[in-house]
């Protein structure tokens, strides 16, 4: 891809978003320095938020061995990562309080409150990931199974450092002693969250963009549908004792089964 072969489109999308990852930094700014802290609650929040290399360490590496295996421009994936970091969590956020309003009018207050979190994030966070690795297959002009795999993978991980270091900053808002099991918490989740959602919808829309023949209709459905009811009972008042460890096997499988034709030559 060079200068001279990009179409008004994809000019349009790479303005979008950049307007959307400008904005999301100093959103993060903002919400990473507001509700008053104190310069000691910093401190905690840095040491919680390493935490999380747990998990970010093994999927850099993972990211970098893929995309030399199957020569993807070494900027591809650390831009994407970027523009996730900062244009996903503003987008989502707004999106969710816009689509909270919308239930407010037809449902019981009540009944919102334990039930608002999986009645917007799934529409919202899972449309907004997907969106952003969209475009940016859209500007690449790549529409095959690897390229949407690492995009979406890398798209939806962006989503969920960005959401956790929130949620630890938030935590020890609260109380400082709060921010090291946030970062815990966090992690715990890790293993079946935002990447794979990402990913699974990602392949799923690439291919249906793409009119791919060698996955049936049935399949790509079902990668496209898993992620936003998985994350419903995920949010939801449902997710008691055994369920999220169902939930987190039942994704991790259909995972593996889309990774499975994604290796397949």
């Amino acid at each position: 891809m060079n200068q001279l072969q990009l179409t008004r489109k994809q000019w349009s999308l790479i303005g979008l978003l950049l307007l959307a990852t400008c904005y999301g930094i100093d959103y993060e700014i903002e919400t990473l320095t507001g509700g008053n802290p104190s310069l000691s609650l910093y401190p905690y929040v840095i040491l919680a938020s390493l935490l999380i290399s747990i998990y970010l360490v093994p999927f850099i590496i993972y990211l970098r061995k893929a995309q030399q295996n199957w020569q993807i421009p070494s900027f591809v994936l650390p831009l994407t990562f970027f523009v996730s970091l900062f244009a996903s969590s503003w987008t989502a956020v707004e999106g969710n309080d816009l689509l909270a309003s919308f239930w407010a009018i037809f449902l019981d207050k009540k009944f919102l409150a334990d039930w608002e979190m999986a009645l917007t994030a799934p529409l919202i966070e899972e449309l907004v990931k997907t969106g952003i690795a969209i475009c940016l297959l859209a500007i690449f002009g790549k529409w095959d199974k690897k390229w949407a795999f690492l995009l979406g993978i890398t798209t939806g991980m962006g989503f969920q450092v960005i959401e956790d270091i929130e949620y630890i900053y938030l935590g020890g808002l609260e109380k400082l002693s709060n921010t090291i099991p946030s970062a815990l918490y966090r992690i715990a989740g890790s293993l079946s969250s935002h990447y794979l959602y990402t990913a699974l919808l990602t392949v799923g829309v690439a291919l249906l963009i793409s009119q791919s023949k060698q996955v049936s209709k049935s399949k790509i459905w079902l990668w496209i549908l898993a992620p936003v009811i998985c994350h419903f009972f995920w949010n939801s008042p449902l997710n008691v004792g055994p369920v999220s460890a169902i939930i987190s096997s039942l994704s991790l499988l259909i995972f593996l089964d889309m990774v499975l034709y994604v290796m397949a030559d």
